[in-house]
């Protein structure tokens, strides 16, 4: 299945977070950067992903590394259940493509 996270991350308003700087945040780089922050399970496959994901890229993964990338994602410690849940709808979009993020977007 191919993924792809590169979108602004929505709030429940549906309007798009913010960094403190006022950027709008990219939920493929907010996913990057906490991919890479956990020390544990498969190291590379994470880090392959998260270069990926930070890069905009659509990543295609079987069912039993899309079942390992929820885990992670549910299991992020310090993650709000709304960017959680937010990265988990990209699952259930299998035929929708998110809408690019902007160049301007980061983290």
């Amino acid at each position: 299945m191919k993924l792809n996270f590169n979108t602004e991350l929505l709030g429940l308003d549906g309007e798009p977070f913010k960094d403190e700087q006022g950027t709008i945040l990219n939920m493929g780089k907010v996913l990057a950067n906490n991919l890479v922050s956990p020390a544990k399970g498969d190291i590379i496959k994470m880090f392959e992903w998260a270069k990926a994901l930070y890069a905009g890229e659509t990543i295609d993964i079987d069912k039993s590394d899309q079942e390992l990338l929820k885990k992670t994602i549910i299991d992020f410690p310090g993650v709000s259940l709304l960017i959680k849940a937010r990265m988990l709808e990209v699952f259930e979009k299998k035929h929708e493509a998110p809408s690019p993020a902007s160049s301007e977007t980061t983290q």
